[in-house]
């Protein structure tokens, strides 16, 4: 510790403040949209795309799947989240996936996953496939076991 020497002052202290305001969850609204008959008409990719809007705070987890497998997550990219316009701590993402037109072509189901802290241990499960070409709901709840469990 260095001496201080006669009538100097000590270092000033300077302390920062936040308020941190306490904002309730909103839970997104989560829409899953098929390919285009004009990608499709090209017969190489497949984009599907997913939205999540709406949902506050700002995290959120977007993920997909293929007939209930987990999807590579170099197969979709996320865009966002972004805060929408003129709405007031309300933010949306976009998900895209690309397949190869050949699988879309088949009829495999594909699925966009939405988890967010609005929809404690649930995820939205918003899903498409060629023959239905419809978007079909599900929401997933998580059951948690009161014992123990270690994961490796």
């Amino acid at each position: 510790m260095a001496a201080r020497t006669p009538g100097s002052h000590p270092p000033q202290l300077t302390l920062w403040c936040f308020l941190v305001a306490a904002v309730s969850p909103r839970n997104p609204s989560v829409y899953i949209f098929p390919p285009h008959a004009e990608e499709l008409a090209l017969r190489e990719s497949a984009t599907i795309t997913c939205l999540a809007s709406g949902f506050r705070p700002r995290a959120v987890l977007v993920t997909w799947t293929q007939q209930d497998r987990p999807v590579p997550q170099e197969a979709y990219t996320n865009i966002g989240p972004v805060r929408e316009a003129g709405k007031e701590e309300r933010y949306f993402i976009y998900s895209k996936l690309n397949v190869l037109a050949s699988e879309w072509g088949r009829g495999d189901t594909y699925a966009c996953v939405v988890g967010h802290e609005g929809l404690p241990m649930t995820f939205i499960h918003r899903s498409v496939d060629k023959a239905s070409g419809k978007p079909t709901a599900v929401n997933v709840s998580v059951i948690l076991s009161d014992t123990d469990v270690t994961c490796y």
